[in-house]
Parts: structure tokens; C-alpha cells; sequence
């Protein structure tokens, strides 16, 4: 996510806090080793770090930047607490329009990483697979300036939204999809 510099057209990256994904990951109730975590805009790795303390089946994380992609493998390489419960990492160095998603049910987060077309895309991308591959799906959504296009589709539902409203940085909504919404 970014912000620009009061009077420029500089934009300063902002990072979601540790303690925000850990409060959501917790209010989700995932069934132990069942689900990818993918986290589309990863930067240097943050919430993947974070995702491995959770009992995921494995953790992706899609960057643009090859500096921050290189960045995000060495973070990764250096963390291992006690605490950890994934160590599956898939990092990959593309667009997020380009992904395809596993079979497996899915945690998608969204920290604000692109804009409305990208955000349409990524959305129509993981609508027709959850059609194509019926399982159950979490977008979670951080700073959600486009969520009207959440809103609009015909398969995720608004499950909560969160944080303060005087932190616009830290508002986030959790959509849903089940396996049955998804035929």
C-alpha cells in the first residue's frame, strides 16, 4: 500500500502491522493444514511470515518487484521461530493477473497492492476458478478502496470488517466463498 508524501506525487510504502494479520488469521478458523495463504503484493514478506505461524498447507507470495521479491526470499530464509507451522513457501516474481490458483481452499490478502483493473482482474481470476474448482475461499482485504467489486460478485459474501475507522490503513473486510456458493 502507499501514500504520498504530503505535497509530492512521491509515494511512501506503508506496511500492514504484524498484529493486524495475526487479529484476522486468528478470527478465520481454518482447518489445520487445509489451506494456501496467498498473498498477492507480498513486498519483503511480512505477512508470509506471519501466515507460517498458522497451520497453513502452504504460503505464496506474488511480487512484482524483483527487488522486494529478492528481498522476501531472504526474509524468509532467516526466519524460523519456535512459533512457525509452515515452512511451504512458494514465492514467485510476476504479475498477480498471471497467477493460477491451486485446487486447495484459499486465503487471499490484499494489502491495497494495485489498482481497480488489476483488482477486477484478480477477483474475475479467482471467481472462475473457485467455479472451476468448488472449495471454500477467504479475500482478505486491507484498506479496501475498491471494495464495491468484492460487493458486486456472485460468490463471495461479506463475512466481517474491522479495524479503526481513524486508520484508514488498518479498515479491512474478510469476504467468503463455500464450496457450495462456489457452483
Amino acid at each position: 500500500m502507499d501514500f504520498y508524501a504530503r505535497g509530492t506525487r512521491t509515494r511512501l510504502p506503508v506496511a500492514t502491522t504484524a498484529s493486524l494479520i495475526y487479529e484476522i488469521l486468528n478470527s478465520l478458523g481454518l482447518q489445520p493444514d487445509t489451506f494456501a495463504f496467498v498473498d498477492m503484493g507480498s513486498g519483503k514478506g511480512r505477512a508470509l511470515l506471519v501466515a507460517s505461524e498458522f497451520a497453513f498447507a502452504k504460503i505464496v507470495g506474488i511480487e512484482l518487484s524483483p527487488h522486494l521479491h529478492r528481498i522476501a526470499e531472504e526474509n524468509i530464509k532467516r526466519y524460523s521461530p519456535a512459533s512457525q507451522h509452515c515452512t511451504a513457501f512458494e514465492l514467485h516474481c510476476m504479475n498477480v493477473v498471471d497467477y493460477v490458483y491451486g485446487p486447495e481452499p484459499l486465503v487471499l490478502f490484499l494489502f491495497d497492492p494495485f489498482g481497480r483493473e488489476t483488482f477486477c482482474s484478480v477477483v474475475a481470476n479467482l471467481e472462475a476458478s473457485l467455479r472451476a474448482k468448488p472449495r471454500e475461499a477467504f479475500v482478505v482485504y486491507i484498506y479496501p478502496q475498491f471494495e464495491d467489486v468484492l460487493q458486486s460478485s456472485r460468490i463471495l459474501r461479506k463475512l466481517r470488517e474491522g479495524g479503526p475507522q481513524w486508520r484508514p490503513w488498518s479498515r479491512y473486510v474478510v469476504y467468503a466463498a463455500s464450496a457450495a456458493a462456489s457452483r
